[in-house]
């Protein structure tokens, strides 16, 4: 694909986005497939020759969108918000035209310094002290892509620091503390670490208790 392919399956690609988005609240909130039914539209190999983009961007149309459980629609009311917005999907455009790994400052300056400007407006705008900013050397922190991914992360420098704070620990002895109440990503952090996960009974009149006290 040279540069003008691109401008041309890009304009098309928009188009459709927008489409898509026009008849959403009109498409159903689940999908309506069935289990296995993409495994048996798709070949058993992998092709040997390329394709043409408009041949997968019509595959996309056919095969991939009526499996998608669309959680923009407006009907949607399950698990947890994921909005996407157009200035989004035009954020992630940009941000795939440069690709930049930004492991260190030099790899990528402006991916860098832009993640520690949004982790301090983050910091601020839930009330946390100047030693959590990137400012003063001491705090700061990196964007996670889930929050399971966080949770691990967190278990991960807690454990580093006990360990350099205690270090005749044993791994065996350090556990992680959830509740029943608790997301599934207290379990996984603990299977992937490989430290116990002790789940802590929770009883509503302690909930309902609480939320009165406040």
């Amino acid at each position: 694909m040279d540069i003008e392919e691109f401008r041309k399956a890009g304009y098309q690609a928009i188009d459709r986005i927008c489409e898509y988005y026009a008849s959403l609240q009109d498409r159903p909130v689940v999908s309506q497939v069935q289990p296995g039914y993409l495994v048996d539209a798709l070949p058993t190999t992998p092709p040997e020759q390329a394709e043409d983009f408009s041949t997968i961007a019509d595959d996309f149309q056919k095969l991939i969108l009526p499996g998608i459980t669309p959680w923009q629609h407006p009907s949607f009311f399950a698990y947890f918000p994921t909005a996407c917005s157009f200035e989004g999907i035009l954020g992630d455009l940009y941000s795939s035209s440069v690709s930049n790994p930004g492991f260190n400052w030099l790899s990528s300056p402006a991916c860098t310094e832009l993640e520690q400007v949004v982790m301090d407006w983050c910091a601020k705008l839930i009330g946390l002290g100047d030693h959590f900013l990137n400012k003063n050397g001491v705090g700061g922190g990196v964007i996670q892509t889930t929050a399971s991914e966080a949770c691990i992360v967190v278990c991960v420098a807690a454990r580093a620091r006990y360990i350099r704070e205690h270090p005749n620990a044993k791994l065996e002895d350090l556990v992680i503390y959830t509740t029943t109440q608790t997301h599934s990503l207290g379990v996984k952090a603990g299977l992937v670490l490989g430290l116990e996960v002790r789940a802590l009974p929770v009883k509503y009149e302690r909930i309902s208790q609480s939320r009165i006290a406040d």
